[in-house]
């Protein structure tokens, strides 16, 4: 979902999964051990969301709602980030699913 909104020139169509789209959002600890100790400045470089305005192509998301990593907060800021620029999206929300897609997903 990044290259999609910081490459919309390049990549036309994308689809992210389960994705990881802020830091701050994710596993405490993971985060600073790339980043350092908490600066929002920092994060907020990686966040997708951040990066909403730059949608220029076709970008559909999967999540499991059962995922034990990837909170679905993270995901939910961005689409609101992408809503509030006026960018289309697709959105496919997994209530039994976990990280791995189920065959739906896939077939989708």
């Amino acid at each position: 979902s990044l290259a999609a909104v910081q490459h919309g020139d390049f990549f036309k169509v994308a689809v992210a999964g389960g994705g990881n789209y802020d830091q701050s959002l994710f596993w405490h600890s993971w985060g600073e051990r790339y980043h350092g100790l908490f600066e929002s400045k920092h994060y907020a470089n990686q966040a997708v969301k951040t990066y909403a305005q730059g949608l220029t192509g076709k970008l559909m998301f999967f999540h499991g709602l059962m995922d034990s990593g990837c909170h679905p907060a993270a995901l939910f800021q961005l689409i609101q980030a992408l809503i509030e620029q006026n960018k289309d999206f697709d959105l496919v929300l997994l209530p039994r699913a976990s990280h791995a897609w189920p065959g739906y997903a896939v077939r989708r």
